[in-house]
């Protein structure tokens, strides 16, 4: 930790002598990095996910500082928590409202916060019960160096058990569901099905992402919408397979569309990739489980000939099928 001593204001060096930090011998608990939000989620779909209120939105939440991870802010993570507070743009005046009125800080506990004179509210995201900052880096930094101090001169595990109830806030939180097949899901709704000319709007109305409790507002071309209400996820799945059936295509120019999409969205999530997702596969496969002897055919028919492309073997396919039938 690379600190210059005469580089801190005044401002902080009073509260850090007032939480009991000697910056000449600093404690090793205050060693505890602040992690990369984007080094800890790196699938773009969970990224997606977490960023819309609409989708991922529980509201407030109560949080421990022993579950705050880390950050999404650039200028904070990969470093100790005291070198990011050190560096924070708006430590100083934080610090200046800290001491002016220490209340705020408990106010920042409550669940109910409507009465609190601030602009906007901690705010999280949740990825398995840990926790990432994505706004409020400055008040969450300023408190976790008063929690490592406490926690740091913890005689006893009881102690240091009360020392985590008491540094408990409330922050509005977006959540990662634990079943990623969720996120896969609705991540190809939203994202890819304009393909086979469908819109999905996908809102959470759950109190826990977890529960997969969402409407899903779909359109079409003819700017015709309809209202889905989707209660778990045996629900959801049930509606995904649905729209990618090809039992309910129209003609085979709309079969045709289906497979290419599920075929491309597949071909793009390799399993070299670092953003691979074998959940993403999986939930593929349940709309088009015959999505691996297609792609195998199609690698077959590159190798015989480079110039071929997919829509040769998904054609093929579908006139098997019509053979078939």
């Amino acid at each position: 930790m690379n600190i210059n001593i005469d580089e801190i204001s005044p401002v902080k060096k009073e509260f850090l002598k007032s939480i009991g930090i000697d910056l000449n011998n600093i404690p090793s608990a205050f060693f505890k990095e602040n992690k990369s939000f984007d080094s800890e989620v790196t699938k773009m779909s969970e990224r997606s996910f977490l960023h819309s209120e609409r989708v991922s939105g529980i509201g407030f939440k109560q949080f421990s500082l022993k579950d705050l991870a880390g950050t999404m802010h650039p200028d904070y993570e990969n470093m100790p928590w005291l070198e990011a507070f050190l560096k924070t743009k708006r430590g100083d005046q934080n610090i200046k409202e800290y001491f002016s009125n220490p209340q705020y800080y408990e106010q920042l506990k409550e669940i109910n916060q409507a009465d609190m004179k601030h602009n906007t509210p901690l705010e999280l995201y949740d990825v398995d019960g840990k926790y990432f900052i994505s706004g409020g880096n400055n008040r969450l930094a300023l408190m976790m160096l008063k929690y490592l101090a406490e926690k740091s001169n913890a005689k006893t595990q009881e102690q240091a058990d009360e020392i985590d109830k008491k540094y408990t806030f409330a922050a509005k939180v977006n959540k990662l569901p634990h079943d990623r097949k969720i996120v896969e899901t609705i991540d190809i709704l939203q994202y890819s099905s304009a393909a086979i000319g469908k819109s999905f709007e996908v809102v959470n109305v759950g109190k826990d992402v977890d529960d997969c409790n969402f409407e899903i507002i779909a359109s079409n071309k003819e700017s015709q919408t309809k209202i889905f209400k989707i209660s778990g996820y045996n629900e959801l799945e049930k509606f995904f397979k649905a729209q990618y059936s090809l039992f309910n295509s129209t003609n085979e120019g709309d079969m045709f569309k289906k497979i290419d999409n599920i075929a491309k969205l597949y071909g793009q999530n390799t399993k070299n990739s670092p953003s691979y997702s074998e959940e993403r596969a999986e939930v593929l496969k349940t709309a088009f489980p015959d999505i691996d002897k297609l792609m195998q055919s199609y690698s077959a028919a590159r190798a015989a000939d480079p110039s071929c492309n997919i829509a040769g073997t998904i054609n093929n396919y579908i006139n098997n099928l019509s053979l078939q039938a």
